[in-house]
Parts: C-alpha cells; structure tokens; sequence
C-alpha cells in the first residue's frame, strides 16, 4: 500500500508539496529523536485527509522541533559541591605511628581516616588527612595542602579547645591559641616553619628511594614537631630517626 497516496487524498494532492517541504525545514536541524514519535502518532491519529487535519499535523511537527531545540540546548544541571568544614570549623587530633614509613602521604592519610572513624571524629571520617609536608612533592602548601584558610582549627586531644585560625594561605600563628594536646610528646610533621612560607623541611622527611615517609632506616631522620610547646607545635622540635615510634597530626578536610 502507498502510505503517501492514502494519506493525502486527491483532493489534498496539492498540499504534498507544501507538506514535504514543511517537514523537510522541520527535520533539518532537529538532531534527537524527539520528531518520530510525534509523527507517528499524528499520521496513525489521522481518520479525515482534509486541509484542518494536514494543518494540525504540519503544528505538531512545529511543536516537536521546539521542543526538541529547548532539550538539547538545556545544560544539565551539576551537583552542589559536597560541604566542608571551613564555614563552621574544622577538627584535628593525634594518631601514632610506629614509625617514620608511613606509606607515604597517600598511606599517612588513610591512617588518619581509619583512626577518624575508630574515634567518632566529626564529619566524614573518609575526609581526615595527615598534617604533614612531604620533600618528594606528594604535599606542600601549594600541593595536596590539608588546611583550608582563614578557618578555625579545634583539637579533639585537647577537650575542642581552639588551636588556631588559619590565615590565607592556609597556616597557623606562630603561636598557637591553645596546644594540642596537653600530654607531652613528639609527631612527625617535616614541616620547616622558619620562615613566612611553610615548607617541606629538606633532608627530614623520612625519604627512601626517592619518597617521602617510606624509610624505617635509624640512619634516617624525620622532622617533628611539639604538640604541647608554644612555637614548637608545628615544627622545629628537632628530629627523629625514621625507626622511632611517634605520632602525626590527623585534620579534618
């Protein structure tokens, strides 16, 4: 059977011409399959081939290029970015380590994680990094850096008390508010803090082959810091060799 024939009858012959033209400016630019169905509901709905109902069916084709022209130009919507803990202050606390081969920063952070959830730390225990700097590269102030800026710092070892607010480029006063822990003892941080501009302390981070706190060598030695002495509390407090038992800072991202 000749669908085109018994669609438009010869008393509409002279609308074809109208008609494919019409559909033709339609198609053209429609890149989505929106048309189709359109069409074939219209031409199946079809019971009168007279100039009303051709003239319904050439409308339904304008509706369906709108529509499709409205679809594919939409942008779809992303996600909100996952909440932080900058606006409202973010957590930190001490975690041991038996010594300087932590695995890395990579490792170092999912020991953090891990003891974040072993102690119900606030927020997403997956979140919690190592506060330490690292002379391979893996972490500076400019990479991988784990405190946010212009952000309060409370320490979970020290009854939430605050530590310090961060400036903009994400570092603490040189002294701190209150320590972080009142308990004595040492954490590898291989931060060198003599300066403005924190940065990794060279030679002090437990290096072997090339990467930073991967060395368990008594011939090697890691930078630490003081987690209860004013000025001391983020570096200078001397060193460690990398075969020794301490702790590292663990912060909330």
């Amino acid at each position: 059977m000749n669908c085109t024939r018994n669609f438009f009858s010869r008393n509409n012959r002279g609308f074809l011409a109208r008609f494919v033209s019409a559909t033709l400016v339609v198609l053209f630019p429609l890149t989505s399959c929106t048309l189709w169905p359109i069409l074939t509901t219209a031409v199946v709905s079809k019971s009168e081939s007279d100039n009303s109902s051709s003239s319904l069916l050439l409308l339904l084709l304008a509706q369906g290029a709108g529509s499709s022209n409205s679809t594919s130009g939409t942008t779809p919507t992303s996600s909100p970015g996952q909440a932080t803990c900058a606006a409202t202050g973010c957590s930190l606390f001490l975690t041991s380590v038996p010594n300087g081969n932590f695995g890395g920063v990579t490792g170092a952070d999912a020991s953090c994680a891990a003891q974040a959830a072993v102690i119900g730390a606030p927020g997403n225990a997956t979140g919690y990094k190592a506060f330490i700097m690292a002379e391979d590269g893996t972490r500076s102030l400019s990479t991988s850096w784990v405190l946010y800026p212009n952000t309060n710092y409370y320490s979970i070892d020290n009854s939430n008390l605050l530590i310090s607010t961060t400036d903009a480029n994400g570092q603490f006063a040189a002294t701190l508010t209150n320590e972080i822990t009142p308990s004595a003892g040492l954490a590898y941080t291989g931060i060198d803090t003599s300066g403005a501009t924190w940065i990794p302390k060279t030679g002090q981070s437990c290096v072997n082959a090339g990467a930073s706190w991967t060395s368990i060598s008594a011939g090697v030695t890691g930078w630490v810091a003081n987690p209860n002495s004013p000025g001391l509390e983020i570096g200078g407090a001397g060193t460690l060799t990398c075969a020794t038992a301490s702790s590292i800072y663990c912060v909330q991202r």
